[in-house]
């Protein structure tokens, strides 16, 4: 199949309050393996596309099962999948899959897509962006966001986003890939590489960050 990252994409239905409300501990959706970027691989995607997808399944909850040579992997495969702020978004203990809080994507069913894929054809990824948000143990949140489009583009975490979080008057924002606080922020303006690009953060009351 070699270098393709097509299949990825019903990962970003998974995300619909119609499927994120049926997950909990024990029935978590499982969107697929963990494909990765080493070179010879039977299936591989690009790095920063292998960097989304582990973002993208951390805030789904969902299970990280690595369907590549362990043996193999890159330096950069081994950094992301042993990212362990990021496997504890994953993992956390109030056991609640992320969703998606604003997009500008197309509606496509699930159902559809899956019917697709039965067929073995994967759309090309929508020309759009969309911001995950999901809840953590003790009032922290995860924030994804995650740019579809084959351009870089910027996308934003207004202050309505943070609201909706339950953060009045900003909060404090940590760059789980980067490993580094970012300070008190009301908004976030990112500029995310193109076919697949992805930031991760996490969001906390400001209280806890002064």
């Amino acid at each position: 199949l070699g270098c393709q990252w097509t299949p990825l994409v019903p990962a970003g239905e998974f995300g619909r309050a119609c499927r994120s409300r049926f997950a909990g501990p024990g029935a978590w959706n499982d969107p697929d393996g963990l494909i990765g970027s080493t070179p010879g691989s039977r299936v591989m995607i690009r790095p920063h596309q292998s960097r989304m997808q582990f973002t993208l399944w951390s805030i789904m909850s969902a299970p990280l099962i690595i369907g590549a040579n362990v043996l193999a992997m890159t330096s950069y495969d081994v950094e992301t999948y042993t990212n362990e702020e990021v496997i504890a978004v994953d993992q956390d203990a109030l056991g609640r899959q992320g969703t998606i809080l604003w997009e500008n994507c197309p509606e496509r069913t699930t159902d559809t897509l899956i019917a697709l894929a039965e067929q073995n054809h994967y759309p090309e990824p929508p020309q759009c962006q969309q911001l995950w948000a999901k809840a953590l143990l003790g009032g922290d949140w995860a924030v994804a966001l995650v740019n579809w489009a084959t351009e870089p583009q910027e996308v934003q975490l207004r202050p309505a986003n943070l609201q909706q979080m339950g953060f009045e008057g900003g909060a404090g924002l940590r760059d789980l890939w980067a490993k580094k606080d970012l300070g008190i922020h009301q908004s976030l303006f990112v500029t995310i590489a193109g076919a697949g690009g992805s930031e991760m953060y996490r969001v906390r009351p400001r209280r806890l960050f002064v």
